[in-house]
């Protein structure tokens, strides 16, 4: 049996062997097509990345004629990607624009303040201001009534006094007239 097992391991290295041999001599004969297949591979590649790169080239070269013929927006685009890309000056940025947001909600906070002082004040003022119109809307009245009393007085003190200096008068007559004297010394008209 060893030698059987022996025999059999021994025409199994053999056999190994010459698939061996059989792989490496196709191997070889592939070599060839192979390798023109990978310089053919390595051709297109380096076509490809040459295109590419004259592509970029091409777009940075009109950047920078463009950047040229427009400074603003270069710097504008400068700036932005700075800021988007570089943290420093992004948290710099961010930290301004904070300050301002705090200084301009300060400043109007305050304004709201004197605002809200001013419509209270308005507020006031209307209110007295509509204190004094009913205010002088009532002396109004009062003094146009105390006209049309005094227009209606008028006429009738007149009267009265007339009738006054009628009795007056006659009074005097009376009295002269049963003193024993004759005549009236005045007449009061």
């Amino acid at each position: 049996a060893v030698d059987t097992a022996h025999a059999h391991a021994y025409s199994s290295a053999i056999a190994a062997s010459d698939a061996a041999n059989a792989a490496m001599a196709g191997a070889l004969a592939a070599v060839p097509t192979l390798t023109q297949a990978a310089k053919e591979e390595f051709e297109w590649v380096k076509k490809e990345y040459f295109a590419r790169e004259q592509m970029a080239l091409g777009k940075i070269k009109e950047g920078v004629i463009m950047a040229i013929e427009h400074p603003g927006i270069a710097a504008g685009s400068a700036t932005v990607a700075g800021i988007v890309l570089l943290k420093r000056p992004r948290s710099y940025l961010i930290q301004r624009v904070r300050r301002v947001f705090v200084s301009k909600e300060t400043l109007l906070s305050g304004i709201q303040a004197e605002v809200n002082h001013m419509r209270q004040t308005v507020n006031l003022m209307s209110n007295e201001s509509q204190k004094l119109m009913d205010r002088a809307a009532t002396a109004e009245k009062r003094f146009q009534k105390g006209w049309n009393t005094l227009r209606h007085v008028v006429p009738c003190l007149t009267q009265l006094s007339f009738l006054f200096l009628f009795v007056f008068n006659i009074t005097l007559e009376w009295m002269y007239t049963f003193s024993g004297k004759k005549g009236v010394p005045f007449k009061v008209s």
